[in-house]
């Protein structure tokens, strides 16, 4: 079945290898396939859409305009040979877990949440890792990075917890975040994010078997039950009167 389209003439070789990839998936719009003739490995002259449609009708497939799929951006990042180079290079800082799920995720049309769910790495971690690789600066992040918490690669986690001890006894409750972030940069040298530091409070109290605030909803605030009386007691009508009691 030779197709007569503008400009040029679809052959049955064409024809044959256009089947092929549609029977393969590999193509599923129109204008995958109009892409697919204008490509560097291109089965024949451009096509326009109409064409496209045309041969695709007439080998038995009716395809959308456009690829649903693409709405998706699963593969949002391709690893190409220097990069997975690069994450081999780099195994030997990122936990088995982390550089099998950096891998899987510029090789397969997965998302970083399900590469995240299915590895038990954080989808934070992954996000930066990814980043970070397709710049060409993942072994420079790496290097940089600290190999553990940063108040123990200072020595200063002692010292901090002693602060946060001290703090307790004098005002009997736990220090608040923001005055442990303001006593680790001026008394430690230390700047380090608010949620990091509920981390390193969230460790001092459990050291010191502290159990964390509980907020306790206040009484006024809270609906009181009525007794009784209340329930069995009709509700009065201003300027109503009653009814006389019946005389038997």
């Amino acid at each position: 079945m030779t197709m007569r389209g503008r400009p040029k003439v679809i052959t049955e070789e064409m024809l044959s290898e256009l089947k092929g990839r549609l029977e393969a998936r590999s193509v599923q719009s129109i204008q995958g396939v109009i892409n697919l003739f204008k490509s560097p490995e291109r089965i024949g002259d451009r096509i326009s859409n109409r064409t496209a449609r045309r041969c695709c009708k007439g080998l038995g497939y009716w395809l959308p305009l456009l690829d649903k799929r693409a709405k998706g951006n699963h593969r949002r990042y391709r690893w190409t040979e220097a990069q997975l180079a690069e994450i081999r290079e780099c195994a030997p800082q990122l936990c088995p877990e982390r550089t099998l799920a950096l891998h899987e995720i510029g090789t397969q049309m997965v998302t970083i949440r399900t590469v995240s769910d299915k590895w038990g790495v954080p989808y934070h971690r992954l996000r930066m890792d990814a980043d970070y690789l397709s710049q060409g600066k993942l072994k420079r992040a790496l290097s940089h990075a600290p190999e553990g918490p940063i108040l123990e690669i200072r020595g200063v986690k002692d010292s901090f917890f002693k602060w946060c001890y001290e703090e307790f006894k004098l005002t009997g409750k736990t220090p608040s975040a923001a005055e442990a972030k303001k006593a680790l940069e001026s008394e430690f040298d230390i700047q380090m994010p608010v949620r990091t530091v509920y981390t390193h409070l969230a460790a001092w109290k459990k050291d010191r078997s502290i159990e964390s605030r509980r907020y306790v909803k206040s009484g006024k605030y809270e609906k009181k039950a009525k007794t009784l009386q209340q329930v069995m007691t009709p509700v009065q009508i201003p300027g109503a009167s009653r009814a006389p009691a019946h005389q038997g």
